[in-house]
Parts: C-alpha cells; sequence; structure tokens
C-alpha cells in the first residue's frame, strides 16, 4: 500500500489521520506491539495506545493477548497555549497565530486562529482561519506538538488542518490547511517566531 494515498483514503472513509496511520502500519506489518509502531509512525506510544484501543471499539482490529505483553503508558496531559507571529514566505507575507489546545486522556479540545497577511500599504487579511473541532494533539521530542482538526477559511468550508508548534528558543509554528477534497489549500512550513510567545506542556 502507497504511504499518504491510502491514509488519505482511510481519513476520506472516515478515520482521523492517527487512526489511519496507524491502521496502515498494522495492515503493512501485521500483529505488531504499540512500541513497535510508535517507532513506525513517530508518535507517541501513549497515543499509539489509544489509537489501537478506538480501532479495536470500532472492529477494525484486534487485540491478541501475549506472556509478558507491555503496559499502557501514564496517559499524558498535553496543553499547547500562546499567540505569535512569523513570515511564512517573506517580509511582505505575515502570519498572525493564536491556540489554547489541551488532549487529556485521549480526548482534545479547545481552539485554533490563523491569519494569512499580505503587504500592500499595510498589512490586509488575506485569510482567516478558524478551527471548529480539534480532533488529535500528538507529543514528541518533549517540547513539540502536532494538532490536528477541522476548521473554516474566511467564515465558510469543512478544511482540515495540521500545525506544528515547536516550544523552543525562538519558538516555531507551522501549519497546513486541506481544501475538503484533500487537496492542499495553503502550507507553510514551521519557522521561528517573530513576537509572541508559545508554550507546549506534557504531564
Amino acid at each position: 500500500m502507497n504511504g499518504s494515498r491510502e491514509v488519505q483514503t482511510l481519513i476520506d472513509l472516515g478515520l482521523t489521520d492517527l487512526q489511519a496511520r496507524v491502521y496502515l502500519s498494522l495492515y503493512q506489518k501485521g500483529p505488531s506491539e504499540a512500541l513497535t509502531i510508535s517507532k513506525v509512525t513517530k508518535v507517541a506510544r501513549s497515543d499509539v495506545y489509544r489509537t489501537m484501543e478506538g480501532l479495536q471499539r470500532i472492529g477494525l482490529i484486534e487485540k491478541e493477548i501475549s506472556f509478558g505483553e507491555e503496559p499502557p503508558p501514564t496517559d499524558e496531559i498535553i496543553t499547547v497555549s500562546g499567540s505569535a507571529s512569523n513570515y511564512p514566505d517573506g517580509r511582505r507575507h505575515k502570519a498572525d497565530f493564536s491556540m489554547d489546545v489541551t488532549s487529556e486522556n485521549g480526548s482534545s479540545s479547545g481552539w485554533l486562529k490563523y491569519q494569512y497577511k499580505r503587504k500592500w500599504l499595510f498589512f490586509r487579511i488575506w485569510m482567516f482561519f478558524a478551527s471548529t473541532e480539534i480532533t488529535e494533539v500528538v507529543a514528541s521530542d518533549g517540547n513539540t506538538a502536532t494538532i490536528r482538526g477541522r476548521g473554516t477559511v474566511n467564515g465558510a468550508g469543512n478544511y482540515t488542518f495540521e500545525a506544528v508548534v515547536i516550544d523552543n528558543d525562538p519558538d516555531s509554528f507551522g501549519i497546513t490547511i486541506k481544501a475538503p477534497n484533500g487537496s492542499t489549500y495553503y502550507s507553510a512550513p514551521p519557522k521561528n517566531i517573530s513576537v509572541g510567545n508559545l508554550d507546549v506542556t506534557i504531564e
């Protein structure tokens, strides 16, 4: 199976991005422990456990019990918050963004807003993205969070997004927004912020 194309097909069938990636890995590798899938997908083991439990509940996978099975890790509480600005593609284009997102016991909530501005005589808003649902928050490396969900562009549509927040010195932020048909509508890779502050807390 081809990775990204098959993942998108599974998303179109109703799975979340994380469910699709874990399911695809299990399909390719066969029966596997959560630790193995975590390494393949680069997703935190606690999130892999929760995702596998969700796939089991909807009947897509079955759990095999074996002697010495690894215990589930302690549930993480991930909080991502703050507001900042950066220049995604040059000083003539500015982005302002803010968020307050939490993931606890496999349930994610909160909001994220992103304004992309183009400069003529002054900066004017060209695109305003606002989340309507936070579906996943995945932590990695102790200071990085990936936020996924759905939202609107300029008040309309049913778009999906993936934002990467890096709590560092300086902080960094990037976002990809996909149109309802799955095509990429807008993409800005993680870049250092120019002003503001972003916090990623993993407990």
